[in-house]
C-alpha cells in the first residue's frame, strides 16, 4: 500500500504541474519551452497513472474508475462530483440492503460505511473522471456481496419501466430506490452520463456505460412508481380467515408472509363457498405503489377467485 501512496503523491505533484503549465501556455501560446514542458509533464502523468493501476493490481486493491461525461463541450466539476458522491451512496445502500436486509430508507450504518467507503486516489481529464479505491481493511474484499452489489447496481441503472424498478424495491427496499433516484437526478441535472469500470487486480468485475438520456428515463420511471402498478398473481396457501360482511381475507403461505386484503364481490358467496382452513389456489390482483421520498412501499391485495389446491390444509 505504501507504493500506492508514493505514486499518488507523485501524481498529485504532476497534476499540479500540468495545470500550471496549461495555464501558462494559454497566457503565452508562442513559448515553445512551455509547450515542451507540458508534453513531458503529461507523459509523466500518464506513466504514473499506469503505474498506480499496476501497483493496485499487485496488492489486490479494488479500483473503481468513474468517468462523468457530457455531450456538450464543457461541464463544470461540481455536477460531476455531486454525481460521483451520489454513486458512492448508492453503492453503500445497495450493499447494505443485500448484506443486512431490506431497507426502508437510504441510510448508511457506520458498519456499512466502513465496508464500502471509496477513497479518492486521483482525477483525470476527459470530461470529469476519478479513480477510487476501497480500503484494504474493508470486509468486502472477501465478500461475495461486492459482486452482487455491482451486478445489481448496474442492472438498476439500465431499468426502463416502473415494473422493473418495483422488482428491485421488492428485493432491496425503497431506500435503495431513493439512492438510485438521487444518482439519476444528479446526472440528469448536470447533463451527465456515467462510464464506470470496477476491477480487482487485472480482472474487471463490472462495467457500466449509461448515457444522460438513459438516466433521465430512469428517473422518470422511478417517478412513475408513485402511481399504482397492477398485476395479477396466483398463490397457493391456506385460506385462514374470511370476513364476508367486510369482504376481507387472509391466506397463509408456506415459508412466506401471509397475504391479506379485500375480496372481489362474488368471489366468495353462497355460490362460491369457501372452507376454513383449506388450501386454495388464489387469483389475486396485486397493486403496488412506491413512495420513494417517504421510504414506503404500499402493497394491496384484492382476491379475485379461489380454486381448491392439493396439499395439507392444516
Amino acid at each position: 500500500m505504501s507504493t500506492l501512496l508514493d505514486i499518488q503523491s507523485q501524481l498529485s505533484e504532476t497534476d499540479a504541474l500540468v495545470s500550471d503549465l496549461e495555464a501558462s501556455l494559454c497566457a503565452h501560446p508562442d513559448r515553445l519551452a512551455i509547450a515542451a514542458n507540458l508534453r513531458s509533464a503529461v507523459k509523466m502523468q500518464t506513466l504514473l497513472r499506469a503505474q498506480f493501476m499496476d501497483a493496485a493490481a499487485q496488492v489486490g486493491v479494488e479500483v473503481c474508475r468513474y468517468r462523468a461525461f457530457t455531450d456538450i463541450s464543457h461541464t463544470a466539476a461540481a455536477p460531476a462530483l455531486s454525481a460521483i458522491v451520489s454513486f458512492q451512496k448508492l453503492f453503500s445502500v445497495v450493499f447494505g440492503s443485500l448484506k443486512y436486509g431490506f431497507k426502508q430508507r437510504a441510510t448508511i450504518s457506520p458498519e456499512v460505511a466502513s465496508e464500502t467507503d471509496l477513497q479518492l486516489r486521483f482525477a483525470f481529464t476527459g470530461s470529469i473522471g476519478v479513480v477510487l479505491t476501497a480500503r484494504s481493511d474493508a470486509n468486502l474484499f472477501d465478500d461475495s456481496f461486492l459482486d452482487d452489489s455491482l451486478e445489481t447496481i448496474f442492472k438498476m441503472a439500465k431499468a426502463k419501466t416502473p415494473k422493473q424498478i418495483l422488482a428491485f424495491a421488492d428485493r432491496l427496499g425503497p431506500g435503495a430506490i431513493n439512492a438510485l433516484h438521487n444518482w439519476a437526478q444528479d446526472n440528469t441535472d448536470g447533463g451527465l452520463g456515467a462510464d464506470i469500470e470496477w476491477r480487482r487486480g487485472t480482472k474487471i468485475r463490472g462495467k457500466l456505460f449509461v448515457q444522460r438520456q438513459e438516466l433521465s428515463k430512469l428517473r422518470s420511471a422511478i417517478d412513475l412508481t408513485g402511481t399504482p402498478h397492477e398485476e395479477t398473481i396466483v398463490v397457493d396457501g391456506i385460506l385462514d380467515a374470511v370476513g364476508v360482511s367486510k369482504r376481507r381475507f387472509t391466506i397463509k403461505r408456506d415459508g412466506l408472509p401471509d397475504i391479506s386484503g379485500s375480496v372481489e364481490l362474488g368471489a366468495i358467496d353462497r355460490k362460491h363457498k369457501a372452507t376454513l382452513p383449506m388450501r386454495y389456489r388464489a387469483k389475486i390482483l396485486k397493486t403496488t405503489r412506491l413512495r420513494v421520498a417517504a421510504g414506503k412501499q404500499v402493497i394491496k391485495y384484492h382476491l379475485l377467485g379461489l380454486t381448491p389446491a392439493k396439499g395439507k390444509s392444516t
